[in-house]
C-alpha cells in the first residue's frame, strides 16, 4: 500500500485509499534517503555518512567522523553523500552536485532535484516543469512535466501533463498517454523503490470514480469505486463502494399528515369542509459508503460491509473499522482478531513472524501503541507514544514523550528515548540521530546497538533533510 507508514485512525483512513504522491508536491519518508521536492535536494539512494553537511552561520560545508572541515562551508544549502560520492548542494538558490573534494560535478542550475540509481539519474525541476538529467547534468528528459514520480523497476514514471496522469519511460516516450485524473503510487519507506502496478494492475480513476488499468493503459475493472486501494500479495484489493438508497422521510410525512388532521378537525368544529393539498413527495436519497473487497478480475469477493478498511498484509490479514473499533479479517472475511483497537498499523514481516502495530485510547485522550502477531496477542503492550514498524535490523524506532530511542523484539529499549530524531539509513545496518533542536544540534551515526560510531556538533542545513 502507498504511504510512509499505513496507520488507520478510528474515525478516519489515514493511509490505504488511492493516492498520488509525486515529487512535484513533495515526498515524506520515515528512513533516511528520502527526500524531495519544491526548493530542495535531495536522494532517494544510499547515503554515506562519513561527511555530513553542517552549518556555519548561513554557510554549508561537510565535515567529516571527527568533525573536521574536509569542504570549506560555502553553499546555502547541502544533502548528504551518496555512496558514489556526490552530494546535492545549493547556491543562489539552484541545486547541483558535489564530490567528496567540494568541486562541482554539476553546476547549481536546478530548482530542485531527487537522486535516484546511487546518483546516476537526476529528477529535476525547472521552472516549475520536470524532468531527469545524468550526473553529469545533461538533460535526459527535457523538463517538460507538472509532476513527476520515480521510475519503478521496469523503468516507467508516472507524470502529471496538464490535469491528467501518464506513464513514460526513461527516454522520456510515452508509455501510457496522460488520460486520467490520479494514479495511485505505492513504495518503501524510504521511497528506493517505487511501485505503481501490483499483479499487473495500476489503481487510476477519471470523473472520481477509481478503478484498474493494466500496463497498457486499458480499463481492467471500469471505473465505478469511490476509493481503492492497490491490490495484495493475495490478489484483493479494498474497495469503496458506495450505494444510494431511495426511502421515505417518515418524519416528515407523519408531521405533514398531522398537521393535515389538525386542519380537518378544525374545519369541522367550525363548520365548513377542508380539502387536502396534493401529498408531497417525501422520498430521500441516502448514500451508503462501505468498504469490501475485488480481485484482479474485478469480482467482488468480500461484499461492501465495512465502515473503513486496509489491504492484506503479512499473516494475509486485513485492518476493517467495525463500529469505532478495529479489528482484522482473513481472505474470506472472517474477522480473525475482534475489533479493539483505536488505530492500527497494517501487518508487515517482523521479527518471529507477521506483525502489527495496534494503539489504544489512554490517559488525557492520548494514545499508547504496541505490537501484536496474527492471533492478537500482544507481543509488546501498549506504552508508545508512536512507533515504526521493525526494520531488517530487528529494531524499531520508538517515541516516548518528546524523544525518540529504539526497541528491540521484545520491547526492550536498546537506546533509551534520548534523540530528537532517530531513523534508519538506507542501504546500511546503522541509524542517523539528531539530538538537540534549534540551530545548534548534534548529528551522527549509532549503531543497531546503541553504540554511538560518530557524531558532530554545529547548525542543521538547509536541505530537505
Amino acid at each position: 500500500m502507498a504511504d510512509t507508514k499505513n496507520i488507520f485512525a478510528n474515525k478516519a483512513l489515514l493511509a490505504g485509499v488511492a493516492v498520488v504522491a509525486l515529487v512535484g508536491v513533495g515526498a515524506a519518508a520515515w528512513s533516511m534517503g528520502a527526500f524531495g521536492g519544491k526548493g530542495g535536494g535531495g536522494m532517494a539512494t544510499e547515503i554515506d555518512l562519513g561527511l555530513m553537511p553542517v552549518a556555519y552561520g548561513e554557510n554549508c560545508g561537510f565535515v567529516d567522523e571527527d568533525g573536521k572541515i574536509v569542504i570549506n562551508p560555502q553553499f546555502d544549502g547541502a544533502g548528504f553523500f551518496t555512496r558514489d560520492g556526490v552530494a546535492p548542494v545549493s547556491n543562489g538558490g539552484k541545486w547541483g552536485l558535489i564530490d567528496r573534494k567540494g568541486s562541482y560535478v554539476v553546476n547549481p542550475q536546478f530548482d530542485s532535484l531527487l537522486m535516484l540509481d546511487g546518483g546516476d539519474t537526476l529528477l529535476v525541476e525547472v521552472g516549475g516543469q520536470w524532468g531527469t538529467a545524468d550526473r553529469k547534468g545533461a538533460y535526459v528528459i527535457n523538463p517538460q512535466f507538472d509532476e513527476m514520480g520515480p521510475f519503478d523497476p521496469k523503468g516507467r514514471a508516472l507524470v502529471q501533463s496538464g490535469d491528467q496522469y501518464g506513464f513514460i519511460d526513461r527516454k522520456g516516450a510515452y508509455i501510457i498517454n496522460p488520460q486520467f485524473d490520479s494514479v495511485a503510487m505505492s513504495g518503501e519507506d524510504d521511497m528506493t523503490e517505487v511501485v505503481y502496478f501490483t499483479k499487473g494492475l495500476a489503481a487510476a480513476s477519471t470523473d472520481r470514480k477509481w478503478g484498474f488499468i493494466d500496463e497498457s493503459g486499458k480499463w481492467v475493472i471500469n471505473p465505478q469505486y469511490t476509493a481503492v486501494g492497490q491490490f495484495a500479495e493475495n490478489g484483493l484489493a479494498p474497495v469503496l463502494v458506495t450505494s444510494v438508497e431511495t426511502t421515505e422521510n417518515t418524519r416528515a410525512a407523519e408531521a405533514w399528515e398531522q398537521r393535515q388532521q389538525s386542519a380537518e378537525q378544525r374545519a369541522a368544529s367550525w363548520g365548513y369542509s377542508y380539502e387536502r393539498p396534493e401529498r408531497p413527495d417525501f422520498m430521500e436519497e441516502t448514500e451508503t459508503h462501505r468498504w469490501g473487497y475485488i480481485n484482479t478480475s474485478g469480482e467482488m469477493v468480500i461484499q461492501p460491509q465495512w465502515e473503513q478498511a486496509g489491504g492484506f498484509g503479512a499473516g494475509g490479514l486485513a485492518p476493517v473499522l467495525v463500529g469505532e473499533d478495529w479489528g482484522f479479517i482473513d481472505a474470506e472475511g472472517n474477522l480473525e482478531i475482534n475489533p479493539q483497537f483505536d488505530m492500527v498499523g497494517e501487518f508487515e514481516d517482523g521479527p518471529g513472524g507477521a506483525l502489527a502495530t495496534v494503539a489504544v485510547q489512554g490517559d488525557r485522550n492520548s494514545y499508547r501503541w504496541g505490537v501484536i502477531d496474527a492471533s492478537g496477542t500482544y507481543k509488546i503492550n501498549p506504552q508508545f507514544r508512536a512507533i515504526s514498524d521493525f526494520d531488517s535490523n530487528g529494531r524499531a524506532v520508538v517515541s516516548s514523550g518528546e524523544k525518540f530511542g529504539m526497541i528491540d523484539a521484545s520491547g526492550t529499549y536498546v537506546i533509551n528515548p534520548m534523540y530528537d530524531d532517530l531513523r534508519p539509513i538506507t542501504g546500511s545496518r546503522d541509524y542517523f540521530f539528531v539530538r538537540g533542536t534549534g540551530d545548534a544540534v548534534e548529528m551522527g551515526r549509532v549503531s543497531r546497538d546503541g553504540k554511538e560510531l560518530a557524531s558532530v556538533n554545529g547548525q542543521q542545513c538547509d536541505s530537505p533533510y
